[in-house]
């Protein structure tokens, strides 16, 4: 799955950003967080939790060739007029609106684990692995 736009409360078009990213993968929804002054997608232990400052969600698909290029358009996640849908990465029979989570590994969907979490659940559909949930980013 990937993040992807749910509902915007307030109807405004979210500004894309075209910051400094690094070389890889990407695919739209993926989460993105600043790693050495470029931005990179979330996987193990690099900005999974509230630790590593601002996300943002990759608006492309494609291949950067070379880190630091800037042509690739993002949008910041935390906007409290903004509700995301992903799924579940595993089973959560826990799982609870106003709960905050971490992001997986994978970068594009919601974790099991709450310690600092960053995507407060607003509702879910199932606590199935592949359930879909809507959350906000709250940083």
């Amino acid at each position: 799955m990937a993040f992807l736009i749910h509902t915007v409360k307030d109807g405004h078009v979210l500004p894309f950003k075209y910051l400094p990213i690094g070389d890889g993968t990407y695919k739209v929804g993926d989460a993105l967080v600043f790693t050495s002054s470029v931005l990179e997608k979330v996987s193990s232990g690099s900005g999974q939790d509230n630790a590593k400052g601002a996300h943002y969600i990759a608006m492309f698909e494609g291949t950067v060739a070379t880190s630091g290029s800037t042509g690739y358009p993002a949008v910041r996640a935390a906007d409290d007029n903004v509700i995301w849908e992903t799924t579940l990465s595993a089973a959560d029979p826990d799982i609870a609106a106003g709960l905050k989570y971490c992001i997986h590994t994978d970068g594009a969907q919601h974790d099991g684990t709450t310690e600092k979490g960053v995507l407060e659940v607003i509702d879910f559909d199932g606590t199935a692995a592949g359930d879909h949930v809507r959350v906000r980013f709250a940083e």
